[in-house]
């Protein structure tokens, strides 16, 4: 969400640009902020059963390599014949304020997740199978309202020592 938000701000800089170097300047925030591909990987790897990880691998970087290949056709289609390039950097800014305002993640301690759990209509759970030490812990009864989308079953291997699920809730009260 970070990601898409400082993108963002980084287009609208570049769409504001008078100079070569305000230009310049726009895209190296914009490489600052280009966190995306690396978290969908990672959450593809991490979420994928091993059986289907090549697949799900796939399909990331076909999504990246499209999008590599339509923003610059976009890009040009909206300029047209216009001197100035800023429409296609309003129109990438928007876009990811659209995609980066849907959803927010919460990365917490039990208290964290308790007072952000009223306002979620998803919400993504861990839960390792095995016996681990901590000194907080999530009470599942307050997720009395909510409903099982998925629950994906992981087995421990060289990276988890201990197997465990990934577990999918829809509040029933908020959808």
């Amino acid at each position: 969400v970070l990601a898409l938000l400082a993108s963002s701000g980084a287009y609208v800089v570049t769409a504001l640009s008078d100079t070569l170097m305000q230009v310049y300047v726009g895209r190296a925030l914009s490489g600052l902020a280009a966190g995306s591909l690396p978290v969908a990987t990672a959450l593809m790897a991490d979420l994928s059963p091993p059986e289907r990880r090549a697949k799900a691998m796939g399909l990331v970087g076909t999504a990246f390599g499209l999008g590599l290949i339509a923003g610059p056709v976009l890009g040009g289609l909206l300029t047209g014949d216009s001197e100035s390039f800023a429409l296609p950097f309003y129109t990438a800014a928007i876009m990811s304020l659209i995609d980066g305002a849907d959803n927010v993640m919460v990365i917490g301690g039990a208290e964290v997740y308790r007072q952000a759990l009223p306002f979620a209509s998803r919400a993504f759970l861990t839960r390792v199978h095995g016996n681990v030490s901590g000194d907080a812990y999530f009470d599942l009864t307050e997720l009395a309202s909510w409903r099982e989308v998925t629950n994906t079953f992981m087995e421990g291997g060289l990276r988890n020592s201990h197997d465990f699920s990934v577990i999918e809730l829809e509040n029933t009260q908020r959808v």
